[in-house]
């Protein structure tokens, strides 16, 4: 049988309503469901074919919740994660800003330390947070959504799925509505939804009314997307006391009474420095530490919230959006994952432990400018300069065209005929490359001028003494290349179309990118030449 969820164009409730609906009906048939997303619709297949049954009290299998004495025996760090824990955390972030216990997730319940030192459960939090998200299902269970009595009578308590089934018949799909309510009266919570949060930018929703949003012509979506939040939303804590939401949107997903996603830790990161690692992570398909936990799931982004905590008083939504997964495959297609286990290996480490700075790649991830892009290439250069024993891998010049190639911003498509062309700037870089193999210590000279650069005549006096630099090398190695007047020639025209200090950024970048050879240079042989893919030589000159 097939069941339709008409979307609303809100990712985070869409995809809750969705995974909710799809979460009931298995946890009803006990098989799996088979979701995709049609684009207006999210489509529901079930192997099986008659309809189910069941009454309301089978939320208490779809929302397991854990005993308080299970909560005590837990460990911070435990890796085994149960279900009931899983449901418990994603209930808590879902009633975050609901009135009651502020707890956003179980991560929350370890506040407390130990005699030994080690972090346990503060009781007091766990009570709260239980009886907080129990007294919620309770409320669900007792008292119906607002209903059409045409449409929606009041069912028995056997026929309670047939009637929520209702409103999601493959062929005539209820469209669901939003309308305004009573704030308390089954109001959407700004966690599932942050357009339907009290704000006074809204039109449906708002402070000085005291209004909320509830959902009309589908009654039981509201329901549904707490069920679905309780699988699949997770939060946690970031630095500047804001706390991010998450919701993975699916293509297609096969979802079992048991599919959840791992919880999630406090970070001490920025809020958009945990964005870009989660998207990563939700990417590579891998959920540490919970193998048993991946989800046979394609998905296609990772929809977000970022909310401003205020202690007891009301939160602000302060961001959201949803980053999409094309980019990140378009980037695997054309330079492979490499790149993509090195920013997840950067974005990995502790604030303040990372051999260099973050904050450029955390840009480029998040908004795909060309100039973060630049920025992050340069730390990269500048680390691998000033370090000789860095962690750090250089990136390949093919890797470099293709990421900015991608690039949203329009002044890409002016770099990228700076990177194709092999005469002129492209050259210049990598001479700089192959005399940094050499005599590392004249190279680290170099840079540090070319950092200092502001005008044309600066650079040139730079790239004067680089290439006296590379004709004293050119002696010890025969495979210095020294640039032509042709190549001073295009650097100078891309001197007027990008600025002087640009062209020293990008030449510091192109010192130590990696260039496809036959043969290392550190292994020279007298029949050795570069292959096509690096730049050719010119008939060596000096000026």
């Amino acid at each position: 049988m097939d069941w339709c969820v008409v979307k609303q164009g809100l990712e985070m409730f869409d995809a809750l309503h969705a995974y909710g609906l799809g979460t009931l009906l298995a946890c009803a048939i006990d098989a799996p469901i088979r979701l995709t997303d049609e684009g207006m619709v999210y489509r529901l297949r079930s192997p099986i074919r008659t309809k189910p049954h069941a009454t309301v009290d089978i939320l208490d299998e779809v929302l397991p919740l854990p005993t308080l004495k299970g909560l005590a025996a837990r460990r911070r760090n435990s890796v085994k994660l149960s279900l009931s824990f899983a449901t418990l955390d994603g209930l808590l972030a879902a009633l975050f800003t609901s009135p009651g216990a502020r707890v956003l997730s179980v991560a929350d319940l370890f506040k407390a330390q130990s005699p030994a030192g080690q972090p346990q459960v503060n009781l007091s939090a766990a009570r709260d947070g239980l009886r907080k998200v129990c007294t919620a299902i309770t409320r669900w269970k007792d008292l119906p959504p607002a209903r059409d009595a045409a449409r929606h009578p009041l069912p028995s308590p056997s026929e309670w799925l047939e009637s929520v089934l209702k409103d999601y018949d493959a062929h005539s799909p209820t469209i669901p509505l939003p309308a305004p309510t009573t704030v308390g009266n089954a109001c959407i919570l700004m966690t599932l939804e942050p357009s339907y949060g009290y704000s006074t930018r809204r039109s449906l929703s708002g402070v000085m009314h005291k209004t909320g949003v509830m959902m009309v012509g589908a009654p039981y979506a509201r329901l549904l997307a707490f069920v679905g939040a309780a699988r699949f939303l997770r939060a946690h804590h970031v630095a500047g006391h804001q706390v991010n939401f998450y919701v993975p949107l699916a293509a297609s997903m096969t979802l079992s009474p048991q599919t959840t996603l791992p919880t999630l830790q406090f970070t001490a990161n920025t809020s958009d420095h945990a964005l870009a690692l989660q998207w990563l992570a939700y990417f590579s398909r891998q959920n540490p530490p919970n193998d048993e936990m991946r989800i046979p799931a394609e998905w296609t982004g990772l929809a977000y919230q970022v909310i401003q905590t205020h202690g007891v008083r009301q939160a602000i939504s302060r961001q959201r959006g949803c980053l999409d997964y094309a980019w990140l495959v378009h980037v695997v297609r054309q330079t492979g994952k490499t790149a993509l286990n090195d920013w997840k290996r950067l974005l990995g480490y502790y604030p303040g432990q990372a051999p260099l700075e973050v904050d450029h790649l955390v840009d480029c991830l998040t908004h795909h400018r060309a100039e973060d892009w630049l920025a992050h290439l340069r730390d990269v250069a500048l680390t691998l300069h000033r370090s000789c024993r860095c962690s750090v891998r250089p990136y390949h010049l093919h890797e470099m065209k293709e990421i900015t190639a991608m690039m949203v911003t329009p002044t890409n498509a002016r770099l990228n005929v700076v990177l194709e062309r092999k005469q002129g700037t492209l050259r210049f870089g990598y001479a700089l490359r192959l005399l940094g193999h050499y005599t590392p210590g004249s190279l680290r000279d170099l840079i540090d001028n070319l950092e200092a650069v502001q005008t044309c005549d600066q650079l040139i006096r730079v790239l004067a003494r680089a290439m006296q630099e590379c004709v004293v090398a050119m002696a010890k190695s025969p495979f210095i290349i020294i640039p032509t007047d042709e190549d001073l020639k295009y650097l100078l025209d891309d001197v007027d179309q990008h600025g002087a200090r640009p062209i020293a950024g990008l030449l510091i970048i192109l010192s130590t990118l990696r260039y496809a050879q036959r043969r290392s240079p550190d292994k020279p042989s007298a029949t050795a030449q570069p292959s096509a893919s690096a730049p050719p030589k010119s008939p060596r000159k000096t000026r």
